[in-house]
């Protein structure tokens, strides 16, 4: 299909070669910000004419939104560890049952680089106790460590090279 605007191929299905569809985005955007006023004007009448003729629709989702904020609110005074389960089960690929023991865990002991004890109490670091570290790129599990060490490793990209290089910075700068 040809492009409406020049002699180009057009894209599948649409009615503007990619150039041509490029040009009248920004076209759009300019004049959108030329005369935003005019824009917000429009919406608004836009929006107050759906909600008048969507009113019982606008309702139900209202309703079903209210009903899933009351369902969450309930299932976290009897599910106190739910989302954070639920987190480390997407996170990890494990069982419930091994989410919930690595959970068991991460409250108890230490962090495994430094060897600080970080639980619920202490200055507030980790709401969940020790963080549950993980390979980004296989996702499997390392081992528990606290907020600092945690953070340390993802600042530094989980490389050797640049920790090393960190270290030997410290050593010689003392």
């Amino acid at each position: 299909m040809k492009c409406r605007r020049c002699p180009a191929e057009a894209r599948s299905n649409r009615t503007l070669c990619a150039s041509c569809a490029q040009r009248s985005t920004e076209h759009n955007r300019v004049w959108s910000k030329a005369n935003a006023e005019r824009v917000r004007v429009r919406r608004n009448e836009y929006n107050k004419e759906q909600r008048k003729t969507n009113t019982e629709r606008i309702r139900e989702k209202d309703r079903i939104r209210e009903q899933k904020t009351q369902r969450s609110a309930k299932r976290r005074v009897q599910k106190p560890d739910y989302s954070h389960e639920c987190h480390i089960r997407r996170l990890l690929h494990v069982s419930q049952e091994e989410a919930q023991r690595l959970i068991v865990l991460s409250r108890s002991g230490s962090c495994e680089a430094c060897g600080d004890s970080y639980t619920r109490s202490r200055l507030g670091y980790g709401k969940f106790g020790l963080h549950i570290d993980h390979n980004h790129k296989t996702g499997a599990f390392r081992g528990f460590l606290c907020s600092r060490c945690n953070q340390a490793l993802g600042l530094l990209l989980d490389d050797p090279r640049r920790i090393q290089s960190l270290l030997d910075y410290l050593e010689v700068r003392r």
